[in-house]
């Protein structure tokens, strides 16, 4: 059984472990305190599904990434690596794309 908790948190740490992202930020943009974050990834705590999107949002993936469910969607490793270029591209990059894909 899928344990979304568990992967959510494990997902958070993983994040925040790199360096590249402070919990007074993600605390900042979610609007609670550093204290709830600081809570989430010691694993006293989870996040309220509410915040899912936001979470998400704030790091730039998917709530399904963020869920840990990526299996669970039928794309492939290529679609994903494919989108994950598209986020992290520039508007300007994202308009030549949706140009060439005819996707509005």
């Amino acid at each position: 059984m899928i344990d979304i908790r568990e992967n959510v948190i494990s997902f958070l740490n993983a994040k925040f472990s790199t360096k590249q992202y402070k919990q007074i930020d993600l605390a900042n943009y979610l609007n609670v305190t550093k204290t709830n974050v600081s809570h989430w990834l010691s694993n006293t705590n989870c996040p309220d599904v509410k915040l899912f999107p936001k979470i998400a949002e704030f790091f730039n993936v998917s709530v399904i990434e963020l869920m840990g469910l990526n299996e669970l969607v039928d794309i492939s490793l290529k679609e994903r690596q494919m989108l994950e270029k598209y986020r992290s591209s520039s508007p300007e990059v994202k308009e030549i794309i949706d140009k060439i894909l005819e996707v509005k």
